[in-house]
């Protein structure tokens, strides 16, 4: 039975394998989100109160205009999840950097008008992702040895 085989020589990876799946998925559940932002930045919908109060937190007064910003960040969303799967243009690193820009300007912008329980959930979205760099990181220097 090659699970056996595989359990007894290298107990981490099938851990390892089976985490970095259920990491994967839930990272990318951003997707629809990011679709959400790709659609009040193209004027599709309109921008939510609550999203432009965050925004603006980060970007200042009128440094950069909202709907441009949220573009950006749902592109990012989006194509960040995308190649965590090995999809897009995006290099696997490059993926996990854009998963990591719009939590972390979540964060910001909401500890800024002290919502903590919604930066505090862009910090463990960004802790999963961070994870999730680490286990890929650690196979793969694993995988380079063997």
């Amino acid at each position: 039975n090659i699970k056996s085989v595989l359990q007894h020589h290298h107990p981490f990876l099938l851990t390892s394998m089976s985490l970095t799946i259920i990491l994967r998925s839930l990272s990318s559940v951003v997707v629809l989100s990011g679709a959400g932002m790709i659609a009040m930045g193209l004027g599709v919908v309109d921008v939510d109160n609550g999203m432009l109060a965050v925004a603006a937190q980060v970007i200042g007064p009128n440094l950069v205009p909202v709907r441009p910003f949220l573009i950006f960040l749902g592109s990012s969303k989006v194509l960040g999840a995308l190649g965590l799967w090995g999809y897009g243009f995006f290099p696997q690193k490059m993926a996990f950097a854009a998963c990591a820009i719009p939590p972390a300007c979540a964060i910001y912008g909401h500890a800024k008008l002290g919502e903590m329980q919604q930066a505090g959930a862009a910090g463990v979205y960004l802790a999963m992702v961070s994870a999730l760099y680490f286990l890929e990181s650690r196979a793969k220097k694993s995988a380079k040895k063997e």
